[in-house]
């Protein structure tokens, strides 16, 4: 699946550096620093004929060269070499959280919401999703957003337990779980998380100024529904 425009011809004014066979189906990559990427046997003709650096997106290492196109320098990135350039807002996003390994298991055509969501979290916790409170009693709180608020689904003791709120809120939204904690959930986990969807879903009251009279709350019938088929109304 080599996506590299090979009839673009690479100056000949350094030499290009070889890759290197692994021997397990895929090659090394030489980089600037000394690093190196991994991608399939397949790429590697279509790879070796460019030299390719070492860059940093976003404090995230990444494999980029440079081509000369109709008298401009144009940069491509690796993984955009292999698997294509993805249209329509869509980006790329490397499973395990690696910039170099571009092999096409590790690659995926995902959302901006979700490539987000596949960032690796740093916080105290070590979970997605879950927050400490250094207060006298320490305990953690778990959220997650939908449609750009944060939802609020409680907090625990612990963070794991809070974590599988995160993960049973995730699961009845219908989200992928490849970005949640993998934790096993229980059927109050569900309820929990349930009940907080079911909150913030819930219609607001709305006052609405009748002439000169009082000003009269009403209250909006509107039923959401999940992908999950879970109705919140």
């Amino acid at each position: 699946m080599a996506v590299v425009d090979c009839t673009v011809a690479p100056r000949a004014s350094k030499a290009k550096r070889p890759l290197i066979d692994n021997g397990n189906g895929t090659h090394s990559v030489p980089l600037t620093q000394g690093k190196f990427a991994v991608i399939d046997s397949d790429m590697a003709d279509a790879v070796a004929r460019f030299n390719w650096s070492l860059i940093c997106i976003h404090r995230s290492e990444y494999a980029a060269t440079g081509l000369w196109l109709n008298g401009k320098r144009i940069g491509v990135l690796l993984h955009h070499a292999v698997l294509g350039r993805p249209l329509n807002g869509l980006m790329i996003d490397h499973k395990s959280h690696d910039g170099l390994d571009n092999r096409l298991c590790n690659l995926r055509i995902v959302t901006p919401r979700d490539n987000q969501c596949n960032l690796r979290k740093k916080n105290l916790a070590g979970f997605t999703g879950v927050h400490l409170v250094p207060r006298k009693n320490f305990y953690f709180y778990a959220n997650i957003r939908i449609r750009g608020k944060s939802v609020y689904l409680g907090c625990r003791r612990t963070a794991e337990e809070a974590a599988k709120l995160y993960d049973a809120a995730r699961e009845i939204m219908g989200f992928d779980p490849q970005f949640g904690n993998h934790l096993p959930l229980s059927l109050e986990d569900y309820y929990a998380a349930h009940e907080r969807l079911r909150a913030f879903f819930a219609p607001k009251p709305v006052e609405i100024a009748v002439s000169d009279r009082r000003p009269v709350r009403i209250r909006l019938s509107r039923r959401i529904f999940s992908t999950t088929g879970l109705i919140f109304a």
